[in-house]
C-alpha cells in the first residue's frame, strides 16, 4: 500500500461544501494550534481504520514491511509530511502514515504503479483524502443575498478518492477492460462539532483592499461577482478536540469510499 496520504488545509480553506456558497469558495483563515505530531496521529490512526474496513470486507492490505522487496519504492522520499497543491486551488500540508515513504513521480505515475505491482507481486491502491475546517453559508431571501456566515465544520471534501489497481486484470494482453476500480466522494462527509474558538481578524487595511478588488470585479463586464465572505479569520484549535473530530470524519468517510469500492465485488 505505497499511496495514501492525507491532505490538510491549515489556511485558505475551501468552504462552500456545506452549504449553498458554491465548492469554489475559498475562506481567508488560518488553523492555528493543531502541529504535525498531531496530524501525523490523526494519519496514522485514518490508515489503521482504512485497513480494518478493507479487511472487513474481505480484502487483505499487506503490511508496508512487503515494500521492501519493490525496488521501485525504495527509490521514494523518506518524509511522511511535506505541502504541495491541492484541489481548489490552496496549498495542503500532505501526510502519509508513519514508516511509509512518499512518491514525488507526477508524469509516471501510472508506470510507478506498474513496477511495483510487479515486484511485490500484489494489487495496489491510490488514496488520497482532503481535510477542511471551515465552511461558508450564503444566506439569501428571495435570491437578494443578506449575509454570508462562516462556522467551524470538518469536512472530508468532495474529491477525496480511492483507486485499485488490480493486479491481474493488468497481466491482461490485447483488448482490456478498465483496469483501475475508483470510488471518489461526490458528497462531503462532515461534523459541525466545535473543535476551538473562531476568530475573525480583520484589518481596516484588508477591508480597503477588498473593498477596491470587489468594486473592480463588478465593473469587469462579463465578471459574474461571487458572493465570497472577505474577511479574515483563525480558528484557534484545541488539538485534541480537533484529533478527535477529523479522526471520527476520516473514519467515515473512508468508511464509505471502501463500501462504494468493493460494492461491485
Amino acid at each position: 500500500m505505497p499511496y495514501f496520504r492525507v491532505a490538510y488545509y491549515m489556511e485558505n480553506n475551501p468552504g462552500g461544501f456545506t452549504g449553498n456558497g458554491g465548492d469554489k469558495v475559498i475562506i481567508k483563515s488560518k488553523l492555528v494550534g493543531v502541529d504535525n505530531d498531531a496530524l501525523q496521529r490523526i494519519t496514522d490512526q485514518a490508515y489503521k481504520n482504512f485497513v480494518a474496513q478493507m479487511n472487513q470486507k474481505g480484502i487483505e492490505i499487506l503490511p508496508a514491511s512487503s515494500l521492501k522487496k519493490s525496488a521501485t519504492y525504495q527509490k521514494f522520499k523518506g518524509q511522511t509530511l511535506y505541502k504541495d497543491k491541492a484541489l481548489f486551488g490552496p496549498d495542503a500540508v500532505y501526510v502519509t502514515p508513519s514508516g511509509m515513504k512518499a512518491s514525488d513521480t507526477k508524469i509516471t505515475r501510472g508506470l510507478e504503479i506498474m513496477n511495483i505491482m510487479k515486484e511485490v507481486n500484489a494489487s495496489l491502491m491510490d488514496v488520497t483524502l482532503y481535510v477542511t475546517y471551515l465552511s461558508q453559508r450564503v444566506e439569501s431571501i428571495l435570491r437578494v443575498v443578506t449575509g454570508i456566515s462562516i462556522g467551524q465544520t470538518t469536512t472530508v471534501t468532495p474529491g477525496s478518492v480511492m483507486q485499485f489497481y488490480g493486479l491481474e486484470s493488468s497481466k491482461c494482453v490485447g483488448y482490456c477492460p478498465n483496469t483501475v476500480a475508483n470510488a471518489r466522494l461526490g458528497q462531503p462527509v462532515y461534523k459541525t462539532e466545535q473543535v476551538g474558538e473562531l476568530r475573525e481578524t480583520t484589518t481596516s487595511g484588508d477591508k480597503a483592499a477588498d473593498i477596491a478588488v470587489t468594486a473592480l470585479t463588478w465593473l469587469t463586464p462579463g465578471k459574474n461577482a461571487q458572493y465570497n465572505s472577505t474577511n479574515r479569520y483563525e480558528l484557534h484549535a484545541d488539538s485534541a478536540k480537533y484529533e478527535k473530530v477529523v479522526t471520527e470524519t476520516l473514519k467515515e468517510a473512508t468508511g464509505k469510499l471502501v463500501a462504494s469500492l468493493t460494492s461491485g465485488q
